[in-house]
């Protein structure tokens, strides 16, 4: 892929009977096996820089190893590549290959999962684990993709312009992401490892009902989002949120698809149907109750309202709520010439437009970008009514299938980037939605959440298996100016993405879950940076420093030969984690030491704030 070097390259003329090794049969070089055996309790209370308690054992000195295809013999299928390790008497491993192998070349060493235990590999020499680099990147690039691995396909599959992206890091490419740190940014070497965030205060109330979201603010109260449809508002403080005791219950106008049917309510604005509908599709029985559960939530007009979605309502709509009364007191419909919209995600225009008295906001579909408005054509705002009015439509465009749009979110200055299905990240301007900029393709797993820092000068998109961090500015090569794929098409001029990725035993450790959620650190003003990057992984807390990924040394590769970043914290939990999020600048706490990081960790029954205490002089609890 992209830079690696062929066997040839890196062995010379003797190289062809060194790579023909990787078979079955044989191996002309002698390969280390570790395991790895995890302690009872595998990852300590205490974050730290080593985060999986164990050991690795030595299995044998003379692994075996051998790379083939189980599709060999079936006419017809496309290709499955399979490692098998064998280990004499003691171990055997023959599992399909995934794109979730670490490769350390400091240490000649390959980590990876299989046969429902963790691997180590260690090659004697780094021109045998290069053959193998390359051998696996060939593996895997056709293990997913069904298609030999050769230039036209690389190119059918990555783009032309990211293909030149692919393969181990250059200086160049290094200082592209080091060239706009601001000088208060730079770490110093005291700060190179991760800091530690510690005393966790638990400030939740555990009721029956499951919390299944939480809802930040930037101004004096964040929101819990119950799975009965409740609220539990939340007190922002210095340093983290309180339990204030109250909770809404979100009450739905009468004839609402979302709420309480009464007699004859309908809605006007969709041409198929005329009666009131329910989560299922059914009529609602008049008097009945259909519970509202937003699935998508957002702080509008100064943090006084919130714009809700759900998939409880036959059709999409939009609901308005008054924080200060919990009550639903409008809902609109996703609708344009009297067509349904169907919509799956919302997002504000700016990341600081919930303070703001916005009335527009963006909406996202399978394959439609929009911009909606809550006033109609003559400047006044909807009022709530049986039958719901129809958002005005500001802009936007339905694309042709194939565009699997999933997430989306937005910078200070209004700048999209938009995550999907096919791994692929979009950017666009805050003008025009009608055609993304720049389209940078991923490596096939689909983004699952995405965030923008608020300069709009990072990306960072969610996988099951690993972040990828893109780097959005760059430099034009003919005039030296800085230019941004939000504005201006990046093409092979994009810095290389880097991943980052739990180490095979700490995946492990957090039973193979997938990461969710991954945040940066909640900047709401011009000039200040984030320094942190979140996510959540079953019952963890995953942080990266972010400035650690900037500046690390490019050692560690996965598939593609991608910078893969493996420094983090992780903070245990009890129980499954529904949300990570930074409390926004506004509400960070001061010491001595300066501005100090706050973190809102969210499970089913708790909440927990996590403050950074790395430069006190107390204990970890």
């Amino acid at each position: 892929m992209g830079n690696v070097p062929s066997a040839e390259e890196v062995l010379g003329q003797n190289g062809e009977n060194v790579a023909n090794g990787l078979s079955p049969q044989t191996t002309s070089v002698a390969i280390v096996l570790y395991r790895w055996k995890a302690a009872t309790s595998s990852i300590s209370k205490r974050a730290t820089k080593t985060q999986a308690s164990g050991a690795w054992d030595l299995i044998t000195e003379d692994a075996k190893l051998g790379v083939y295809n189980s599709n060999e013999d079936a006419a017809n299928k496309p290709p499955l590549w399979n490692i098998e390790i064998e280990a004499g008497t003691q171990e055997s491993i023959d599992a399909p290959i995934d794109d979730e192998y670490i490769f350390d070349a400091a240490n000649n060493r390959v980590t990876f999962a299989a046969a429902s235990s963790t691997w180590a590999l260690r090659f004697p020499t780094s021109t045998a684990f290069n053959i193998f680099l390359q051998r696996y990147n060939k593996a895997v690039f056709e293990n997913r993709s069904g298609l030999e691995m050769n230039e036209a396909n690389e190119a059918k599959i990555f783009g032309q312009d990211f293909m030149m992206q692919l393969g181990p890091e250059t200086d160049a490419s290094r200082q592209a992401w080091v060239d706009d740190m601001d000088i208060d940014e730079q770490p110093h070497p005291s700060e190179m490892a991760l800091r530690t965030p510690t005393k966790d205060i638990t400030v939740g109330r555990q009721q029956e009902s499951n919390i299944r979201g939480v809802i930040m603010g930037a101004g004096g109260r964040s929101y819990l989002v119950r799975e009965s449809g409740q609220l539990d508002v939340m007190r922002n403080v210095s340093g983290g949120v309180e339990d204030t005791g109250l909770a809404l219950n979100l009450l739905t106008p009468p004839g609402s698809a979302a709420g309480t049917g009464t007699p004859g309510s309908s809605r006007s604005t969709r041409g198929s149907s005329t009666t009131t509908r329910g989560r299922s599709g059914t009529p609602i029985t008049p008097g009945s109750v259909s519970s509202f559960v937003p699935t998508k939530s957002l702080l509008t007009k100064g943090e006084t309202a919130m714009n809700m979605i759900s998939p409880n309502t036959a059709a999409s709509s939009l609901f308005h709520t008054d924080l200060e009364t919990g009550k639903v007191v409008s809902e609109w419909a996703f609708a344009r010439d009297g067509v349904d919209v169907a919509i799956k995600d919302i997002a504000n225009d700016t990341k600081t437009a919930q303070l703001e008295q916005n009335s527009t906001f963006l909406a996202l579909g399978d394959n439609r970008l929009a911009r909606w408005d809550l006033r109609d054509p003559r400047g006044a705002v909807q009022e709530a009514m049986a039958s719901p009015a129809a958002l005005s439509y500001i802009g936007g465009k339905d694309y042709a299938r194939g565009t699997k749009f999933n997430c989306m979110a937005t910078s200070g200055d209004g700048f999209i980037a938009v995550g999907s299905n096919d791994g692929r990240v979009r950017l666009y301007s805050e003008k025009t939605l009608t055609q993304a900029k720049t389209s940078i393709p991923g490596l096939g797993l689909p983004i699952t959440a995405i965030d923008v820092t608020f300069d709009g000068k990072w990306v960072l998109a969610t996988t099951k298996s690993y972040l990828m961090v893109l780097k959005t500015t760059y430099k034009d090569p003919k005039s030296g100016k800085e230019l941004c794929g939000f504005t201006s098409r990046m093409g092979s001029n994009a810095p290389a993405p880097r991943l980052l990725r739990l180490r095979p035993e700490d995946a492990a450790a957090a039973g193979n879950a997938p990461l969710e959620r991954g945040h940066f650190a909640w900047v709401t003003q011009r000039g200040r940076q984030e320094r942190w990057i979140v996510a959540s992984c079953g019952n963890f807390t995953v942080l990266w420093n972010f400035r650690t990924v900037k500046i690390i040394e490019p050692s560690l590769q996965s598939y593609g030969g991608l910078t893969t970043v493996t420094e983090y914290n992780m903070i245990p939990k009890g129980e499954q984690i529904v949300d990570s999020v930074f409390m926004a600048d506004t509400h960070l706490p001061v010491s001595g030491h300066g501005v100090k990081d706050a973190m809102v960790v969210v499970t089913k029954k708790h909440v927990y704030t996590v403050r950074d205490e790395s430069s006190s002089d107390e204990d970890d609890d």
